[in-house]
């Protein structure tokens, strides 16, 4: 590839690639060494960019691609925002929270969830939701309040940066790209950002 090819092809032709590569049924240190030859390829064209750039091609990549694709050319994604969600008897919200967070525009996030000693059915919808995405971790304590289960998710997060999110919120389906990439352009340690509130007795902003 050059320079001037529209970025955009890449995501089609490396699953084309991975595809051919594995109806190829091709042993696995022949597969390992392709695919690190590929990987210099890429490499090599991205050279011409920054660490910068080059961090936000290949969140454009892991976008696209199925999960197993990319981490077959480019290894394992790193963690760029992990998202504390402290849980208390919030059974009412929880799903359409939880839906906001695991359907975000940006895929390499951690999902940290603590269920600080609910009593509704907060954690059985915490373990089914985890059952079906492998970010969510959920972190069981007794009720202390939301600052010690925001300080105890803090303890085992391992995101570039972290996002707080209450049980009872919802996010735009962009918020934690956008605010990555702010903080990332901006070279910020901290953002902090409004809120529309949700009447729910008027059922209206």
């Amino acid at each position: 590839m050059t320079k001037t090819d529209h970025p955009e092809a890449l995501p089609s032709a490396l699953n084309s690639l991975w595809n051919n590569l594995k109806r190829l049924k091709l042993d696995d240190l022949y597969l390992q060494s392709f695919l690190g030859y590929i990987h210099k390829i890429l490499n090599d064209h991205l050279s011409y960019c920054n660490e910068f750039q080059k961090e936000l091609f290949l969140v454009m990549l892991r976008s696209y691609l199925d999960p197993e694709i990319y981490e077959a050319f480019f290894g394992k994604a790193p963690i760029k925002v992990s998202v504390i969600i402290p849980v208390y008897n919030a059974e009412q919200y929880l799903p359409q929270c939880l839906d906001s967070v695991i359907y975000q525009s940006l895929p390499d996030i951690e999902i940290i969830c603590v269920n600080d000693g609910s009593t509704d059915n907060s954690l059985a919808i915490l373990e089914e939701y985890a059952a079906k995405d492998h970010r969510i971790k959920i972190l069981n304590q007794k009720n202390q309040k939301q600052s010690i289960a925001r300080a105890n998710a803090m303890e085992i997060a391992t995101g570039e940066y972290v996002q707080f999110v209450d049980a009872d919120d919802w996010l735009g389906e962009t918020c934690c790209e956008c605010l990555w990439l702010y903080s990332k352009i901006k070279n910020t340690d901290m953002l902090s950002f409004g809120c529309t509130c949700f009447d729910d007795d008027k059922q209206s902003v």
